[in-house]
């Protein structure tokens, strides 16, 4: 695109901008908004302090009753562009709500077929009596991964119990 092309003038102005200047403009704006909310020092700026991630359980969409399966606030980094992809939306003065993105994550070592490592954004269960909703929730904003095994002497032996389900 041309710097001079009228996609960039803006109509309630004279005389007529280029690209250069409405660029030059956006960004004065970005920087007074950015030193009114977090000072004049670049260097203290943090996109977390901007963006944030709040985690839902399918109960916690429900007002008032769902309050309990809410779990966040907490600081973002990444956007949709980014490796830490997020979706949402710029609320204003409340800044950046991201509710959508990668809600497990798993690495696997294909030299090590048996363990996986893993995290989920709300945690190893969404039963609040269970006390394990959320017990996660940190460690997959921080990028903590934990081991899992897949050999039954190591799984079963900090089991919490077994499961049989039988036809």
């Amino acid at each position: 695109m041309t710097p001079t092309t009228p996609w960039f003038d803006n109509v309630n102005t004279e005389p007529k901008e280029t690209r250069r200047d409405i660029i030059r403009a956006a960004t004065v704006l970005a920087i007074k908004d950015l030193e009114k909310k977090f000072g004049p020092d670049p260097k203290t700026w943090q996109w977390g302090k901007l963006s944030h991630s709040y985690f839902y359980t399918p109960m916690g969409f429900i007002p008032l009753a769902g309050k309990r399966h809410r779990i966040g606030k907490y600081p973002r980094e990444g956007i949709f562009e980014t490796v830490n992809s997020n979706g949402g939306f710029f609320l204003g003065p409340l800044g950046y709500a991201f509710v959508s993105g990668p809600t497990t994550r798993m690495v696997v070592d294909f030299a090590d077929p048996g363990h996986f490592h893993y995290t989920a954004t709300t945690g190893n269960s969404e039963n609040l009596k269970s006390g394990r909703m959320g017990n996660l929730t940190a460690d997959w904003v921080h990028g903590v991964y934990r081991t899992a095994s897949m050999k039954p002497e190591e799984y079963e032996a900090g089991a919490m119990g077994k499961l049989e389900l039988n036809p």
